[in-house]
């Protein structure tokens, strides 16, 4: 089992590999609006597993992440690093994570891919928030502030390059036999592709490597620095943001662009504050922790991160109320309810 320093830093740097990474990222949120309409969001689609709010595509898209986890570990061994302890902290964290992506009604994907990709006001002030405060929880449990040498680069993982090839030819191969195999507008239709976004997502977390926790954090540290996550992040939006074009002036869809009129109110800034201060202090936020899930499914450190996780969730309807119990206060409004994610 690894110490937490251990956890803390990630000692290489492949800039292909996470460009890989990112692609399949990018490319498996675009085509999911353009084929469906829908916003690839981990968080959303585990909020509405939580709340019992069954949606075919959601349950699906999960399932594709946790059988991405299942076929890495096996074949790309790599991808995975071994955990730290259980701790008070890691649940802490997890509690966190859940209550902020659920208050601010997204994560990395839901506002960081596809919000951006959306042009989304609310995504545009969720990000830098939710970025900054996963940066200065990193760097206080690191208890430095102080610049350190970047991690070095690397090539890609032995046979990541041939394996990604492979699982594009085998996922642009299947594409089309979803569509032929299915009825539109069916649920079998539904969750095949929910089922196809969620494997070609998780893969593209694997490869990129999402899936160590070390990365993420190490991706904030000033004291051991990695380009890794931003590699991938802006790989996976360049992607994102293409196919989303495509999808909004070409298929006319419109959900591929945000409406107008979107509330940038307490519970997205306050939700995005402690959903990066979680993210900071595990290097989890629900997609990559998934992908571990199904990885190794046994691990008390996973399974005690995701039980913190469903409380936060499970506790953010409460939390919302109070919270905008406390806004109309100081601003002498009558409460407004829950805001909608854009």
């Amino acid at each position: 089992r690894a110490s937490s320093l251990d956890w803390m830093a990630s000692l290489t740097f492949s800039p292909l590999q996470a460009a890989m990474g990112g692609a399949f990222l990018g490319t498996a949120s675009g085509l999911l609006m353009l084929f469906s309409g829908k916003i690839a969001g981990n968080s959303g689609a585990l909020k509405s597993l939580v709340l019992g709010e069954f949606d075919v595509s959601k349950t699906a898209f999960l399932g594709g992440l946790l059988a991405a986890g299942a076929f890495f570990v096996r074949v790309m061994p790599s991808a995975f690093e071994a955990a730290p302890a259980p701790s008070l902290g890691l649940f802490a964290g997890g509690v966190a994570t859940g209550l902020g992506t659920a208050l601010a009604n997204g994560c990395t994907s839901g506002h960081g891919l596809c919000g951006c990709a959306r042009l989304s006001p609310r995504s545009f002030v969720a990000v830098p928030i939710f970025m900054f405060f996963a940066a200065f929880t990193t760097n206080v449990r690191a208890g430095t502030f102080k610049l350190g040498e970047f991690a070095p680069l690397t090539q890609p993982a032995e046979g990541s390059v041939s394996l990604a090839a492979m699982l594009a030819a085998v996922f642009l191969a299947t594409l089309p036999l979803v569509f032929m195999l299915t009825t539109k507008d069916s649920h079998a239709r539904e969750a095949a592709v929910g089922a196809w976004v969620g494997l070609s997502f998780g893969t593209g977390l694997s490869l990129g490597g999402m899936s160590k926790a070390s990365v993420v954090t190490s991706a904030f540290s000033l004291s051991t620095p990695n380009l890794t996550l931003w590699v991938l992040f802006f790989s996976g939006l360049t992607a994102t943001f293409l196919i989303y074009r495509v999808a909004e002036h070409y298929m006319k869809v419109p959900q591929a662009i945000a409406p107008s009129g979107g509330r940038i109110d307490a519970r997205l800034m306050v939700g995005s504050a402690i959903f990066g201060i979680g993210w900071g202090a595990t290097g989890f936020c629900p997609g990559p922790l998934l992908v571990n899930l199904g990885a190794t499914p046994m691990e008390p450190t996973i399974l005690l991160t995701l039980a913190g996780i469903v409380t936060g969730i499970l506790s953010s309807n409460l939390y919302g109320q109070a919270l905008d119990t406390i806004m109309n206060m100081a601003t002498g409004q009558k409460s407004q309810g829950a805001v909608k994610c854009q």
